[in-house]
């Protein structure tokens, strides 16, 4: 978890020689995307046994991808990015088969917030993994830009055969969003423009929001899962920190998810933020918890800043 006491961005990851030369793309199977243009991986060479690195685009119109309003850093990019590049690797380089499904445990990272992204100029990844089983990783994942580390992440994630996972999740297999989901927030309230791409309904009382499963935006969920998918647990926490810090808005610039269960279709999941100490003067720290028949699903911790004074 991010250290609200004395936060600092880890170390960049340093290039390692390069065993192959040739840049091999990912696959739109291999990023679980349905559409070619949301890959973001346009190639990646081997560098180790599990050390790798990967040439990121983000120039191209990848609907949904812009920064929360006011904010200055894209954060469904890098979540994307981070998310294709584990799982890209983790199918091209490790040889996992597309059969299996993936469970996400945890997923950290921090910005230099003194950096400002281009999304016209390349990045460069360099990734590490490290075995923690037979079918778990732990990834490390260090973004470049113009020479500059911008960005470090470590996540935890184990992956299971058809079969097993059949077993795992029994009836809810079949599961799909609920039809007629609750009225959202208003788009500005979480820094959105459309109501596509608002993840929250309003909650009971103040600091609390009901989270939308499934808001018909195909960036958040463009194929079909039987359980609300970790990147829309991400962007709900990150809504409800930006609407709980009302007109300052929130630009977090660290986040640690954890996540505790699967987050069902059929029941609320209620969202709940709260306050926690900022790491340095200026910030703000912020944690959002998910609950589900009163068991808490999901955490997530971010620091970072208001986007407006």
């Amino acid at each position: 978890m991010i250290d609200t006491a004395s936060h600092t961005l880890p170390a960049p990851l340093v290039p390692l020689p390069a065993v192959r030369s040739e840049s091999v793309a990912i696959s739109a199977a291999f990023a679980h995307r349905v559409a070619d243009e949301d890959v973001l991986v346009t190639g990646w060479t081997q560098r180790g046994n599990t050390s790798f690195a990967l040439d990121i685009d983000w120039s191209g119109p990848h609907v949904f991808f812009a920064p929360a309003r006011g904010s200055a850093h894209h954060h469904m990019l890098i979540a994307q990015t981070l998310r294709q590049v584990g799982l890209g690797l983790v199918h091209a380089a490790l040889g996992v088969s597309r059969s299996h499904h993936f469970l996400m445990n945890d997923l950290t990272y921090s910005i230099d917030a003194r950096h400002r992204v281009d999304p016209s100029a390349p990045l460069r990844a360099y990734a590490h993994g490290t075995w923690t089983g037979r079918r778990s990783l732990e990834m490390h994942i260090g973004l470049h830009q113009r020479g500059a580390a911008y960005l470090t992440s470590r996540s935890s994630f184990t992956w299971v055969p058809d079969p097993v996972y059949r077993r795992l999740r029994g009836e809810r297999l079949t599961a799909v969003p609920p039809q007629g989901a609750a009225r959202p927030v208003a788009p500005r309230v979480v820094g959105r423009d459309h109501a596509s791409e608002v993840a929250l309904a309003p909650g009971a009382r103040p600091g609390t929001w009901q989270l939308i499963a499934d808001t018909g935006h195909p960036a958040l969920i463009d194929h079909a899962v039987d359980h609300v998918p970790g990147l829309v647990l991400l962007e709900a926490a990150q809504q409800a920190a930006y609407a709980f810090r009302g007109e300052r808005g929130f630009d977090p610039t660290a986040l640690a998810l954890t996540a505790h269960r699967y987050v069902e279709f059929d029941a609320p999941c209620l969202l709940e933020a709260r306050e926690v100490p900022a790491s340095s003067p200026g910030s703000a720290g912020i944690e959002v918890v998910g609950r589900q028949r009163e068991e808490i699903t999901f955490r997530c911790l971010m620091q970072g800043s208001a986007v407006r004074p």
